[in-house]
């Protein structure tokens, strides 16, 4: 169960894409510490933080995203990685519900909000940046900012038929509407969901 309500959506079935993401940005992150960089914004940090947070091991995932956040996330190194690596601390974020820090992390991901989130020569995709976005926006409580991202997210997500990222972003709109807690929201909810197991 996520701090601030909601549940997170199982991760195991995003198959190779998130699989390989996980490894490019996480790199050594399972090797021995004394054989990782150790430089604050070392590039597995922030896959690390959001291995932590889907384990709901909210201790270690907050220490990894205050190490990362000083400085208002001045230590991500601004490599092939970064946009990526903002995407996981997004998702980091919206797990701790940090309003404070979602609202940098949108500012600095807002300039990709039309565009995808791709690593590599195109290897890997982590579908819209939109959908963080949206994540950003909903743990900052803007609520119809939330969901205009949202459902640009969907609409990039199905133009790309990215399954998994379609699942992810309709799991996503469920969860804003059950935090948003309107009477109207909470069948919406439900269909949204049942969408995703489907």
């Amino acid at each position: 169960r996520v701090p601030g309500g909601g549940e997170r959506a199982h991760r195991g079935g995003d198959g190779a894409n998130e699989g390989a993401a996980r490894d490019s940005v996480c790199g050594d992150a399972r090797a021995h510490p004394a054989d990782r960089p150790q430089r604050a914004g070392a590039a597995w940090r922030p896959g690390l933080a959001l291995i932590y947070a889907d384990l709901e091991q909210s201790s270690g995932a907050a220490a990894e995203f205050e190490r990362l956040a000083v400085g208002d996330f001045r230590s991500v190194p601004a490599d092939s990685l970064w946009q990526a690596s903002l995407c996981y601390l997004a998702e980091v974020c919206d797990y701790l519900q940090d309003a404070e820090r979602a609202a940098i992390l949108y500012d600095l991901l807002k300039p990709y909000a039309e565009l995808t989130v791709v690593l590599g020569n195109a290897t890997v995709c982590l579908g819209a940046t939109a959908r963080f976005l949206g994540q950003l926006a909903g743990t900052m409580g803007k609520w119809e900012v939330a969901e205009a991202h949202l459902s640009h997210a969907l609409e990039l997500n199905t133009r790309m038929n990215a399954v998994p990222w379609i699942a992810h972003t309709l799991f996503q709109q469920s969860r804003l509407l059950m935090r948003r807690g309107r009477r109207e929201d909470a069948e919406h909810s439900m269909r949204l969901l049942h969408e995703v197991v489907d």
